[in-house]
């Protein structure tokens, strides 16, 4: 049977969650990302994932899993109120104000990682998670 190896993965339950997950994910991602490409928000909502990342680090550092959110969220804030500042006297565009804060903040975040030995190699975590990590909550 062919077929089976197909199938056979999916009798592990944290396999079904995983693809529960996935799925979920591509289907909220592509209501959000067709109203996102709409309003023509596609490169701001890039440059906000990205200026997060430092605040993911800080978060970690201060707080473990805990802290990853509030970091996140605190960075976000931050980021949207420096956006604001750069691009309030219109001597910088919205996207070069963008490319700046993404470049930026992105490699304080590379930096805060690469200086710490204990969770270097969870870089791609911080990232892009874990999908075979939810659990049922």
């Amino acid at each position: 049977m062919p077929h089976r190896i197909f199938v056979e993965p999916f009798a592990l339950p944290f396999m079904q969650r995983a693809l529960l997950e996935a799925v979920l994910l591509g289907v909220l991602a592509g209501a959000v990302g067709v109203f996102v490409l709409l309003r023509r928000l596609a490169f701001l909502s890039d440059a906000l994932t990205h200026t997060v990342f430092p605040g993911v680090v800080i978060g970690y550092l201060v707080a473990q899993t805990g802290g990853i959110v509030w970091g996140a969220l605190a960075f976000a804030a931050l980021s949207a109120v420096l956006l604001s500042v750069l691009t309030a006297g219109r001597a910088v565009t919205e996207d070069a104000a963008l490319a700046i804060l993404l470049t930026g903040t992105f490699s304080v975040g590379v930096l805060l990682v690469s200086r710490r030995s204990s969770y270097t190699a969870d870089l791609t975590t911080f990232l892009f998670g874990r999908i075979l990590y939810v659990d049922q909550r």
